[in-house]
């Protein structure tokens, strides 16, 4: 609705440039065809350019200083809107490092656990009465599935790190960019 305003204010100004040049326009000319019109009337021609002039300026003037207050307005809402889309950013980057950290401190939980397991699967093949083919078949298949699942956790926690770090560098980047 302002825009609409401020498109019918330029209008009027361009409207009243024009008028403005036609009458300059008669004044030259009838300067040049007869340098003796009456005084009068020439005076009468320039008073109508100058109070055309006069409204041109008031109207140019209100019109750039709704112009400007608009475009603060403007700047100041998508700088509000900005804030706060940055903010919900840094909020779920800050909410997604939460949850990585609670996955690699659960999956270093299950690194302890898997090792307690190891060890009780150990003492109870060791303890088991199997002869010693079996008992060191059975080992070794137990520390295969040890070493599997364990390289599996080292390499989710790495990368979950990882993810943490890189969203450290979003936040940190995100709240460089944001206006003050």
């Amino acid at each position: 609705m302002a825009s609409k305003k401020n498109n019918e204010n330029m209008e009027a100004i361009r409207v009243e440039m024009q008028q403005m040049a036609e009458a300059i326009d008669e004044l030259e000319e009838i300067q040049t065809e007869s340098p003796k019109e009456p005084q009068d009337d020439i005076a009468l021609r320039f008073h109508f350019v100058k109070e055309s002039l006069e409204k041109i300026t008031e109207t140019y003037d209100s019109t750039v200083k709704k112009l400007e207050k608009t475009a603060d307005h403007s700047v100041k809402m998508a700088n509000d809107s900005l804030k706060i889309a940055v903010q919900a950013s840094i909020n779920l980057l800050k909410d997604q490092i939460e949850c990585r950290k609670g996955d690699i401190a659960r999956a270093a939980n299950q690194k302890k656990q898997q090792a307690w397991l190891l060890s009780l699967c150990d003492d109870a093949i060791h303890h088991s009465g199997l002869n010693m083919v079996d008992s060191d078949k059975l080992n070794d298949c137990v520390g295969e599935l040890y070493c599997e699942g364990s390289k599996q956790l080292n390499q989710n926690i790495t990368r979950w790190q990882e993810e943490i770090e890189k969203a450290e560098g979003e936040i940190r980047k995100l709240e460089w960019m944001s206006p003050a």
